[in-house]
């Protein structure tokens, strides 16, 4: 065994496992098990034995790098639990780009030793120095990918209609590969024509991932607006709410002087049931307009007593229980995360009734640590894409970004967000 068949059994290694890891992040598995998921390393390793047998017969495959992408494609719907055009999208791109990258190099070293691909390939032979680099290069690259996307999907879209068209780009690098690296004409490599033809296929190749990386740009940049105004109305929300009470009870003072005298000219006349009625007509009024004190940060206590009173106007009863020490974020932040999970937990027991119409927010500060725990009951099943809740309301593009804008401000302040949706509780706990 040289060097060449060694860097290629680590190739393999790689692109399989590191492929795979890729692919089912940020889902999650079927069954939270060691045992489930050791099962799923362990049917990589079987197929992985595939190709390495293989490598000792020839140095690259095409079509062994399609059955690897089927074979994957079946165990990760079978372990996780992934949307079946995501999971295709996502590994359809990665192997079949990584077998354009693998017959592009014995094309380069073919056309450098001036012998056809075919004999390269299949007819074993030396591993060239320009052979060993590229595997070298091509390894190395997965690994930077893989570890650049730790924590994020391979790729991540909103939208279905955008894997619809990566469904289309790989249908086309499909026919591209079948094509361009047909047998015959890889037996001509050394002809310069079929040279430029194979640039002219890598500018085509480069110019499609440029236009769906363009889309994407595109798509995150709208997301983003849309995230940006769904903040900015948030606090619009919370800013006009306090100026409106400041308001009443700026108007409530200056009004207090003409109650005194009022009340003064029914108790001179010695009307007593006209002057306590009166005060009974002015305690509803200050209790319709009085601003609870739930703790002593105003930012949380505005926040709740706005969202508490939107509840209770919908018959939603509302259990607090705070016991807070400090604020981790700004106010403008805890107003997003506040206003967000309040609205969307209002809007999931719209269609609920009796004992259910209930929300349980909790702040609580124990050992440094803050920890809000919003919850209430749901029906149904909730969907997710990407590994993100989606919205039950119909437009999907305006609606749904709550959580989402939720979960990027607590990481902008390095907290950490759970959500669970065990036996129709919805619950979401944010730690700083």
């Amino acid at each position: 065994m040289n060097i060449g068949q060694i860097i290629h059994i680590i190739q393999i290694i790689v692109t399989i496992f590191c492929g795979a890891e890729m692919i089912v992040r940020p889902f999650e598995m079927r069954r939270e098990s060691k045992w489930w998921q050791a099962a799923f390393y362990l049917l990589l390793t079987v197929w992985a034995v595939v190709p390495i047998g293989n490598s000792f017969y020839y140095k690259s495959s095409a079509i062994q790098n399609i059955l690897t992408m089927i074979y994957t494609t079946i165990i990760v719907m079978a372990f996780y639990k992934i949307p079946f055009l995501v999971l295709s999208v996502q590994n359809g791109l990665y192997w079949i780009n990584l077998s354009i990258l693998e017959m592009l190099l014995f094309i380069i070293n073919s056309y450098g030793l001036r012998i056809s691909v075919q004999s390269s390939v299949y007819e074993g032979g030396e591993w060239s120095p320009v052979l060993v680099t590229g595997m070298c290069i091509i390894t190395l690259l997965v690994i930077i990918l893989c570890v650049w996307k730790r924590k994020r999907q391979l790729l991540g879209f909103r939208y279905k209609k955008i894997y619809r068209m990566f469904l289309i780009v790989i249908f086309i690098e499909y026919i591209v590969i079948y094509i361009y690296f047909e047998r015959e004409r890889l037996e001509n490599v050394t002809n310069i024509q079929l040279v430029l033809d194979n640039v002219y296929m890598v500018v085509f190749i480069l110019l499609l991932m440029i236009i769906v990386i363009f889309l994407k740009v595109l798509q995150d940049a709208r997301y983003r607006d849309y995230i940006l105004l769904n903040n900015n109305k948030t606090i619009v929300q919370q800013y006009e709410g306090m100026r409106e009470r400041m308001e009443i009870k700026s108007r409530q003072n200056h009004d207090t002087k003409q109650h005194y005298l009022l009340l003064h000219q029914y108790l001179k006349n010695n009307q007593v049931e006209q002057a306590l009625r009166y005060l009974d007509d002015l305690n509803e009024e200050q209790d319709s307009t009085k601003r609870h004190n739930y703790c002593q940060i105003p930012a949380i206590d505005y926040m709740l007593d706005a969202k508490i009173e939107k509840a209770l106007k919908d018959n939603i009863h509302v259990e607090v229980e705070l016991e807070i020490c400090f604020c981790p974020v700004s106010d403008a932040d805890m107003c997003i995360i506040i206003g967000n999970l309040m609205d969307n937990a209002i809007e999931a027991l719209q269609d609920l009734s009796g004992n259910k119409r209930i929300i349980r927010f909790s702040i609580n500060t124990v050992n440094n640590t803050f920890i809000m725990r919003v919850s209430n009951a749901f029906h149904g099943k909730r969907k997710k894409t990407n590994g993100q809740y989606e919205t039950t309301k119909s437009n999907k593009r305006e609606h749904g970004l709550g959580l989402i804008s939720v979960g990027r401000t607590v990481e902008k302040n390095g907290g950490q967000m759970l959500i669970s949706d065990a036996e129709e509780l919805f619950q979401v706990t944010i730690m700083f």
